[in-house]
């Protein structure tokens, strides 16, 4: 372009001084030539420059008419410098195309200005919120405990030997004929409690599911260490022809039968045993029936703990985002410090919700053990 310049500037002397004539040419060469370069110069700037300018400007001014570029925009500055001033022809349509950034220069290559970020970013990650956790069912202290209301007695002088083995045979039919419930089976602890709870009933002389100082079945199984879901005696006292008749006496009491044909009950602890009741010869026998807390796998209590430490971690980086959201709102004026906020917030919510979702899914495995858990110890 600029050597077709030079020529054309050369072109336009040659002819200057070739039309001057030849009685004026040597006194006012300099000034002629002047006044060509004058006219060349003004060529220049209508033919060429003021077209630029005024395509330029045209779509400078519409640019800024739409709002597309506002206070502080660097392309607005750029233009404000060019077209101050300058008027566009109204009959120029203007060749910058609207909504681009490149500038549509005629016959020189575009200034492409796409490479240039003269916006904030955005802040891409929204922190989620914390999952819940269930509680489960704390029942190793307020397990349930069935004694029925009133004894059973037997009035016959004399009767058969009461085995434990044997009790447990009619009580399991029993629960076989009357809902096919699964058999009871045996358990040594609370064999144990079932000893303990009828010698003391003999050396204190009482026949109820509480000792004369308060002591009863769920206090033996604290003391022996059985933990359970749902505990639940059945007492008997007198002279029985045999263990059949007395699991039938049992069967016969509403709320001895309600212990026996339990579904929730597992296993079983028996004891009988001949001696003097206020100055008789009798059996007192006794049937210990549990739910053991074993029976009902509970919430891992790591798991628990571990989701408490990863939701005060979240709580700390929830405080450190809050911080930085209220640092961005003061730096907005100021791209660079806003753009570096915006990428240590965005760091840091990453962070923020990678932990969020560990808690979810540590939250639903657990809150998946704490529902089974409280089923089973409803069931």
């Amino acid at each position: 372009m600029k050597n077709v310049l030079q020529t054309k500037a050369l072109f336009v002397l040659f002819a200057i001084v070739l039309l001057t004539p030849v009685s004026v040419a040597r006194a006012s060469a300099f000034d002629d030539m002047a006044h060509g370069i004058g006219i060349f110069l003004g060529a220049v700037r209508d033919g060429v420059l003021r077209p630029i300018q005024n395509s330029y400007c045209g779509w400078y001014d519409s640019e800024v008419a739409s709002g597309a570029w506002g206070a502080g925009d660097f392309r607005k500055t750029v233009g404000d410098h060019i077209c101050a001033g300058f008027t566009p022809d109204q009959n120029e349509s203007p060749s910058f195309a609207a909504g681009t950034s490149t500038l549509a220069l005629p016959g020189f290559t575009g200034l492409n200005l796409s490479g240039f970020n003269f916006q904030f970013p955005q802040v891409n990650v929204s922190p989620s919120a914390l999952p819940g956790v269930s509680e489960s069912s704390n029942t190793v202290a307020t397990g349930t405990v069935s004694l029925p209301g009133s004894t059973v007695t037997s009035d016959n002088a004399s009767g058969g030997a009461l085995d434990p083995s044997s009790i447990l045979y009619w009580t399991n039919i029993q629960r076989h004929d009357n809902g096919s419930l699964a058999a009871l089976s045996d358990n040594a602890t609370l064999d144990t409690i079932a000893q303990i709870r009828v010698k003391d009933m003999f050396a204190k002389q009482y026949f109820d599911h509480y000792s004369p100082s308060g002591d009863n079945v769920s206090k033996e199984a604290a003391a022996n260490g059985y933990q359970y879901i749902t505990i639940g005696e059945n007492i008997a006292l007198g002279n029985f022809a045999s263990a059949r008749a007395l699991v039938q006496a049992w069967m016969d009491s509403p709320g001895h039968r309600a212990n026996i044909l339990n579904g929730t009950y597992t296993e079983i602890g028996i004891y009988a045993e001949e001696g003097q009741y206020q100055g008789s010869d009798v059996w007192i026998a006794s049937q210990v029936f549990g739910k053991p807390l074993g029976d009902c796998p509970e919430p891992s209590a790591a798991d628990k703990t571990a989701i408490a430490n990863e939701q005060a971690q979240a709580n700390s980086l929830a405080a450190q985002l809050s911080t930085i959201k209220n640092q961005m709102a003061a730096d907005s004026s100021d791209t660079a410090a806003y753009n570096a906020d915006a990428a240590k917030y965005n760091s840091i919510a990453n962070q923020y919700n990678a932990l969020i979702a560990d808690i979810k899914n540590r939250a639903a495995v657990y809150n998946t053990a704490v529902n089974a858990f409280n089923a089973c110890i409803k069931s």
